[in-house]
């Protein structure tokens, strides 16, 4: 654990819950070839057609990958690379005492 103090102060070291997320800020691009992410846990796409990212999920049961359009909804979709969504805001800091 990093020596840093939580954003809520209530920890000498960061919770397990902030080292995450900053590990998570910085992973990079994981092609669907080599990893799949966890199964419906949403995670940003990057579709075979290459011109913008999309949320969706692998659906592990099924097999197949899901996506969120904003003109067509829910849909499915081949993805080439996916990562994990970034914090929203207000996300970002500790929720241990939450």
């Amino acid at each position: 654990m990093n020596d840093q103090v939580c954003e809520h102060g209530g920890l000498r070291r960061k919770c397990e819950i902030c080292e995450l997320r900053a590990e998570l800020a910085q992973r990079e691009w994981v092609s669907v070839k080599e990893k799949l992410p966890e199964t419906n846990i949403d995670v940003l796409i990057y579709p075979w057609w290459g011109n913008e990212c999309h949320v969706g999920y692998y659906h592990a049961a099924k097999s197949i990958w899901l996506g969120y359009f904003p003109r067509d909804g829910l849909g499915a979709v081949t993805p080439t690379h996916w990562t994990y969504k970034p914090p929203g805001p207000g996300e970002g800091k500790c929720t241990k005492d939450r």
